[in-house]
This record gives C-alpha cells, structure tokens and sequence, in this order.
C-alpha cells in the first residue's frame, strides 16, 4: 500500500508543477478517493502541502497585484488608545 501511496504523490508532483488544475482534480487523477486524503500522504511523504509546493514552482510568474489597503475608519484600536492614555497620566 505504501509503495501504490508513493507512486501517486510521485505521479502528482508535476501536475503541481505544470497545470492549473486544482488541488482536487490532481487528487481524482492520481487515483486518490478525495482531497483530503491526498493531501494527508502528499504532506506525510514531502513535509509540505500540494499548495505549498504548487507555489514554489509559481515563482517565475508574475504575482498578482497586491490588493490596497483597506480604508481606515479613524477609529484607533484598544491598545493605540490605551497607550495615549498612559502617555498623558504620564504628563
């Protein structure tokens, strides 16, 4: 059983590295029954996730723009405002 487990993360590792596919359809295709239990041999065998090592093969292509900031509501959080009270029981 060991060795079958072995030969489909193997036969994985470049649909990761070469497709689009999802996480899912690679799990279906290698012949594991869902992706859950795909990703528990594929993380037991390598040491990382299939997402994780689908990224480290990404790298060359260029990343999406990173989405702005959200806009500040002027509210300050509970430690900002904390401080500030500090500051002035300090004056």
């Amino acid at each position: 059983m060991r060795w079958l487990i072995a030969q489909r993360i193997q036969a994985s590792q470049p649909l990761l590295e070469r497709t689009s596919a999802s996480i899912e359809e690679i799990a279906a295709t290698v012949g594991f029954e869902s992706a859950v239990t795909y990703r528990h041999h594929f993380s037991r065998m390598l040491s990382t996730s299939p997402s994780v090592y689908r990224r480290a093969f990404r790298l060359d292509e260029p990343m999406a723009s990173p989405e702005p900031p959200a806009p500040r509501t002027g509210r300050q959080s509970r430690t900002v405002r904390a401080r500030h009270v500090d500051e002035m029981a300090e004056s």
